[in-house]
């Protein structure tokens, strides 16, 4: 037979997420001969490598994944704890927890720095939306809680910012918006007056 050419057939694959533990070791040196010349011991220790978390066992990959998965996939923690059991780790919600609020407090300056951004704007969209809130014995809170969303209203370098506020109170927005001289579109909740 003559050869007269060939097809080509193109299959998705998938491999599943896979967890490691990476370990870093760090040496110590003194410097023995220098301390009675200068009556203290030189020590010198070779860094980690920077993390987020500096004293944390998460990676700033794991912590991105885990932050990826609350607010872009929108994947409670109790989901989470039992999608990283099926992949033979234990991480507990509280961990998981603790990881987001001590992120968000190292991104405290990038917000802040958004926040100025996007007050320089002169068009901006607003809205709020009730928010279920574990008390710290976690019981569900029975009082109502808000996340206020506001926005660039341009896709042009787009910010977009939340803040969590335990009221409705038409002060959440006056505080946020302080800054602000520009035309705001919300919903027409009165708050925003």
């Amino acid at each position: 037979m003559d050869f007269i050419g060939t097809t080509s057939k193109e299959i998705l694959k998938y491999i599943p997420a896979k967890l490691y533990v990476e370990e870093h070791i760090n040496y110590s040196y003194a410097c023995k001969s220098c301390q009675p010349e200068e009556e203290k011991t030189n020590i010198i220790t070779s860094k980690a490598p920077n993390t987020l978390l500096s004293k944390s066992m998460a990676s700033n990959e794991i912590l991105s994944h885990v932050i990826s998965l609350k607010y872009l996939y929108a994947l409670p923690l109790y989901r989470q704890e039992n999608y990283f059991k099926m992949l033979g780790l234990s991480l507990s919600r509280q961990t998981l927890s603790n990881w987001i609020v001590r992120a968000a407090n190292e991104f405290e300056l990038v917000y802040k720095i958004m926040k100025k951004e996007l007050l320089k704007r002169n068009y901006i969209q607003a809205d709020e939306t009730t928010l279920k809130v574990l008390e710290k014995n976690g019981d569900e809170s029975r009082t109502k809680h808000y996340m206020w969303l506001y926005k660039s209203g341009t896709n042009i370098n787009p910010i977009i910012l939340y803040e969590y506020q335990r009221t409705r109170s038409g002060t959440n927005p006056k505080n946020f918006l302080e800054k602000f001289s520009g035309y705001l579109q919300t919903d027409g909740y009165a708050g925003y007056n």
